[in-house]
């Protein structure tokens, strides 16, 4: 059984370590600089000032399995769009042995969610290979180079979501970012 939560400040070193293995992964090995990169001094600024926000999902025994980095930021208005709060999947990682049990789909449900709940007019990613399938059958699409998702085509859920409603996190005026009216 696993359980999804909200990450805060305080949690910035283990998802340093995650995003690392997730580097090392995706590069076959980490530099120095992609360590510096993830700093977990930097993550906590960034989360105590609003603009990224995180998920875990943690096994029964309290062990981190997955997580997701999400950036914001407020795009001014361009000729296609009005512009408004943007979000970005700044990283979705799951440790090899808790892949295919549907961690990834549900950390994402959990970001679309909390995307919806404050106001983000869209979210944008850059996947792998192997991230495309599940992204694509989230409702994202566009994937030269970025797959993006706006409120006109709402993501669909994983067939095994199955998180009770109060798993969903809310993003407000007390996690210091300013939101739309």
């Amino acid at each position: 059984m696993y359980a999804l939560r909200y990450a805060g400040s305080e949690d910035a070193p283990l998802l340093a370590a995650l995003r690392a293995e997730l580097i090392d992964e995706l590069t076959g090995g980490g530099t120095e600089e992609h360590r510096l990169q993830l700093d977990a001094r930097a993550l906590a600024h960034e989360m105590d000032a609003g603009r990224l926000a995180a998920w875990v999902a943690v096994d029964g025994r309290g062990n981190a399995a997955a997580c997701l980095l999400m950036a914001f930021a407020v795009r001014p208005p361009r000729l296609w769009d009005s512009g408004g709060l943007h979000a970005y999947v700044a990283g979705v990682y799951t440790r090899p042995g808790h892949r295919r049990l549907g961690l990834a789909a549900r950390l994402v449900n959990s970001a679309v969610d909390h995307c919806r709940l404050a106001g983000v007019q869209d979210i944008s990613l850059h996947a792998t290979d192997k991230g495309r399938e599940l992204f694509a059958g989230l409702g994202f699409s566009g994937f030269e180079p970025d797959a993006a998702w706006t409120p006109g085509k709402a993501p669909g859920r994983a067939a095994d979501d199955s998180r009770d409603e109060d798993e969903l996190p809310w993003l407000g005026a007390d996690a210091g970012m300013a939101l739309p009216a």
